[in-house]
């Protein structure tokens, strides 16, 4: 290590020793030094009757790491021929060689057996003494010495301490054991890099980072899309395949349909209109053999097609796990996308569930209040239960209109008219797309009477683009939060409602 830098890293040991006849410490500046008992010192003989002598001064070292045999120079003030120089060791003082080149210049020579560690020295003249202390490395060149403890230097080096012991640095500075910059996400104890910056923990909230990003070993718990986790049967289904129909069989080379299957067809005909029933409703397959299966309607009864039925193909429904055909989920994991968050099947991109505790995983939070706004939940407060979707940010009232449904335009104006509720104001009608996201964040796994119940079917405030109606604007869409499910309703029609904000 540098002896500049250890020159910084030491402090001179100074005291200076009471003047006979009680006169006070001498002065830096050189002049008379006062007695303390008959006032200032006159300028009678070489420095006035009973006042010190000019202090002697250290004012620089040209080394504080020292070797054995080396000379080390003493800048200073005031070095004259009684001074006497002598080395601190456990059998007592014992006398340094050194020379006087000037009254401002001084030449200590370390002793040849000294060892690594410290070297104390006393310097004494006219009844002051320096006290100066310089390490030693003991004529060591495999490890440094220096006064820094082992938590200072980094783990795997070995030096040399104040006292000349061999000890091993204790501080993890990372790989390589050398206090190398950081090249390891939540690495600690190195220097930061461009790659990876300083940040502070306590500022980082896993729900403001991604699921499947950790910075500075913080993972990221927001997911970027969530899979359908609480109605899966409603949407999953299979890539569909084509089919061949003959007198009531279906064929279909190694279909591996089992018995009691969910299945849907589809096909088009351009001279028989689709038969009622059949393209609109799951069908359950029947007497399945390895090529060949039979399919039965809701009511029991065998289906049974037209002739001039092209491009039919059938395609497994309500499975028990959500894939890329499910109608309500993303799908993110097509080939050589390139987009870092493909392959989103983990159990992170479940949604729902309420928080527990502050920042975990759960997607939904209670931050309802008391009539004091002091924090309390929909149970204990259910005239202002209000949950918070952590995923999309937005607080969701509790359903008003269980008791009393309202219309669309009368919830629009309920929802506006909310300037306190849970001690907040700015309410308002969701959208049909919230209200489908909110499902898709897993509402139903948090559903109860407190809040939204399981089966309600909400007003949005999305009015109807196109339908079958004359006049669509007439109609608005109501979602089933269960289900994610949405259906157009005319909007004289009441209906139950939350307000989002």
């Amino acid at each position: 290590m540098a002896s500049f830098v250890h020159k910084l890293a030491f402090l001179l040991a100074v005291s200076a020793l009471a003047c006979k006849g009680g006169v006070k410490a001498s002065v830096a500046n050189n002049e008379p030094a006062q007695n303390g008992n008959s006032g200032p010192c006159l300028p009678e003989g070489p420095y006035g009757p009973n006042c010190p002598p000019p202090a002697l001064k250290i004012t620089d070292v040209s080394n504080v790491i020292v070797r054995p045999g080396e000379r080390v120079t003493f800048q200073g003030e005031n070095f004259r021929s009684n001074l006497a120089i002598t080395k601190q060791n456990n059998n007592g003082d014992l006398p340094i060689e050194f020379s006087a080149e000037s009254a401002s210049k001084l030449s200590v020579r370390i002793p040849e057996d000294q060892g690594p560690g410290l070297v104390k020295l006393n310097l004494v003249q006219d009844g002051v003494s320096l006290k100066v202390n310089l390490l030693s490395d003991g004529g060591q060149t495999e490890f440094f010495v220096t006064n820094m403890t082992p938590d200072t230097i980094c783990s795997g080096v070995k030096y040399y301490d104040r006292n000349g012991s061999l000890q091993n640095g204790t501080r993890n500075c990372g790989t390589g054991g050398s206090a190398s910059g950081c090249n390891v996400d939540g690495q600690v104890g190195c220097m930061s890099t461009v790659d990876y910056p300083a940040v502070k923990l306590t500022a980082l909230d896993p729900w403001h980072l991604r699921f499947g990003v950790t910075v500075a070993g913080v993972a990221g718990k927001l997911p970027v899309n969530c899979r359908n986790g609480t109605v899966k049967s409603l949407f999953s289904a299979e890539l569909p395949r084509a089919v061949t129909y003959s007198a009531g069989d279906f064929i279909l080379a190694n279909h591996n349909l089992l018995a009691n299957a969910k299945v849907r067809l589809n096909y088009k005909s351009n001279t028989n209109p689709l038969p009622v029933g059949i393209n609109d409703q799951d069908l359950i397959v029947d007497s399945p053999s390895t090529n060949t299966f039979k399919l039965k309607n809701s009511a029991d009864a065998y289906v049974t097609l037209p002739n001039g039925v092209s491009d039919l193909t059938v395609s497994r429904v309500s499975l028990d796990q959500s894939n890329v055909y499910s109608t309500l989920d993303h799908d993110l994991t097509f080939a050589n996308s390139g987009y870092i968050y493909s392959g989103p099947w983990s159990t992170g991109y479940y949604c729902g569930g309420l928080e527990t505790s502050v920042g975990d995983s759960n997607s939904w939070r209670d931050v309802t209040v008391d009539a004091t706004n002091a924090p309390s939940t929909c149970a204990s407060t259910p005239a202002n239960c209000a949950l918070q979707d952590k995923i999309s940010g937005l607080t969701w009232t509790k359903a008003l209109g269980t008791q009393t449904k309202k219309d669309w335009a009368s919830a629009m104006i309920a929802c506006s008219k909310l300037t306190a509720y849970n001690g907040k104001s700015g309410w308002r009608l969701p959208t049909q797309l919230e209200i489908i996201a909110a499902s898709e964040h897993g509402a139903v796994s948090v559903t109860n009477d407190d809040w939204i119940p399981t089966y309600s079917s909400l007003w949005t405030s999305t009015t109807v683009s196109q339908s079958n109606s004359a006049d669509p604007s007439s109609q608005a869409w109501v979602v089933f939060v269960v289900q994610g499910v949405s259906m157009s309703l005319d909007k004289s029609v009441p209906s139950d409602f939350v307000c989002v904000r």
